[in-house]
């Protein structure tokens, strides 16, 4: 059942922004609700579309300050997909402008919303997008991780991550902090189910000849992966997701590229520091977990 927050607007009107969140119910939900919820627009209107497949804590939902901001809840089942729901919050959106944000991420302004829009209401650019921090926990496995560049560059940086022109134009999405106007009509692709969809979205764009604007000051903060269990399990998963993207789209040989280009950026960054150590056995880690992950999506899914 769709259900909608007051304050209610009809059909017809229309916004400015709709952010979209696409959320399993975390706990780091509300931060990232209640950072959104405080965003200044310069009287540009927004809503907030949330994707959701589990069940609210309607005590800290009905804490948040939602000062005149709608949001509508859409509820769907569990296992449809990522990109399914990223497409469900763009049926939905009435918002001229679009924008992303992921359930583990928070913002630390009241302007990433004005940062990320920007270029694209002045007529700079289509698409807009950012990177992700990772907060210092004081877990030495932990922070290192925060180096190995995901998501979003982590702590390795955007950059450094991935190839960004002197003019601040990129050809990589990261789909948890991007925004793009309505009028471009784009859709992830709904048969990469496991992930990947920001990556084949991206490359789409760059066909088509449309731009991606990198803007550093809407850089958002992300939920450390604490535990190496947890780590190695999310690059399992991006195995198999590498087996789902290969099975419906190509490789570019820029995105070849770029990996090499980011294992080097990775250890010239962390060469002279103490997270050398931890970041080079984590890196031989996910590169196993990640092939296992691959090979086990083979087996598992031949035929």
């Amino acid at each position: 059942m769709d259900l909608e927050h007051r304050p209610r607007i009809t059909a017809r009107q229309k916004l400015d922004i709709s952010v979209i969140i696409i959320s399993i119910a975390r706990d780091s939900l509300y931060r990232t609700l209640e950072g959104v919820l405080s965003q200044r627009t310069h009287r540009r209107r927004f809503e907030v579309i949330l994707v959701l497949q589990a069940q609210l804590d309607p005590k800290r939902f009905d804490r948040l300050d939602r000062h005149s901001r709608p949001i509508r809840i859409i509820s769907r089942p569990r296992g449809l997909g990522l990109s399914y729901y990223r497409n469900e919050g763009i049926r939905n959106a009435r918002g001229r402008v679009l924008v992303f944000i992921d359930d583990d991420e928070w913002v630390t302004n009241e302007t990433w919303l004005s940062s990320i829009t920007g270029p694209i209401f002045s007529g700079e650019a289509l698409v807009t997008t950012a990177g992700t921090r990772i907060p210092l926990t004081g877990s030495y496995l932990t922070d290192c991780a925060g180096y190995l560049g995901h998501p979003g560059g982590g702590n390795l940086g955007f950059p450094n991550m991935w190839h960004v022109t002197d003019q601040n134009w990129t050809a990589h999405l990261c789909s948890g902090n991007f925004a793009f106007s309505s009028t471009l009509g784009c859709r992830f692709d709904e048969r990469l189910k496991e992930g990947s969809e920001d990556v084949e979205l991206g490359q789409r764009l760059m066909k088509m000849g449309i731009k991606i604007k990198y803007v550093p000051g809407a850089t958002l903060l992300h939920v450390p992966r604490s535990g190496l269990f947890n780590l190695m399990g999310w690059y399992f998963k991006r195995g198999k997701t590498l087996h789902d993207y290969l099975k419906n789209t190509r490789i570019a040989r820029s995105q070849v590229r770029e990996k090499g280009r980011a294992a080097r950026n990775l250890f010239r960054n962390i060469w002279k520091t103490r997270y050398l150590t931890g970041v080079a056995f984590l890196f031989v880690l996910q590169h196993i977990a990640f092939l296992a992950g691959y090979a086990w999506a083979r087996m598992t899914k031949r035929g």
